[in-house]
């Protein structure tokens, strides 16, 4: 049987109001997490950009500046598992379009870099998400949350 296929930004289900108020407790602790985390992201990125495009001297600084700030900026952000669930998609995108063995092998030796540039030098994107998902899941306890609410007032 075919596994579901996730999406970008999962929707969160709620079975009772303490769980959704415990989604919306826990998403206003990780919002000032996720956004110092995206602060990082963004200046290890902006290190990438000034490294690809800046013209210095050693890019190497840049980019080993960026590879370095990006790993607080996943630990303190999140996004990871984001990023780890795009590199394997990335990868069997490539096998299924050419499957032919050495030339899947060579696709390998090709996107493997460009798939680990992208996540090590350019996290904003994935802590983004990871941002986009926590404001989701808020969202979504919050409405789930008004129901109630609104249930409750009417009957009084």
């Amino acid at each position: 049987m075919r596994k579901k296929k996730k999406q970008l930004i999962e929707h969160a289900q709620f079975n009772s109001y303490a769980q959704a108020k415990d989604m919306v407790d826990q998403s206003k602790r990780r919002v000032t997490r996720i956004r110092i985390g995206l602060i990082i992201a963004a200046i290890a990125s902006c290190l990438t950009a000034f490294g690809i495009f800046g013209h210095p001297a050693n890019p190497a600084t840049f980019y080993g500046s960026a590879f370095l700030l990006s790993i607080p900026a996943y630990i303190i952000g999140g996004g990871f598992g984001k990023a780890l669930r795009a590199a394997k998609n990335l990868a069997v995108f490539g096998w299924f379009v050419v499957p032919v063995f050495p030339i899947d092998l060579l696709l390998l030796l090709f996107t493997m870099p460009l798939a680990l540039f992208c996540f090590f030098l350019v996290p904003v994107v994935f802590v983004f998400l990871n941002y986009v998902q926590n404001n989701a899941d808020y969202k979504e306890a919050k409405k789930y949350m008004s129901y109630f609410t609104s249930t409750a007032e009417g009957d009084a």
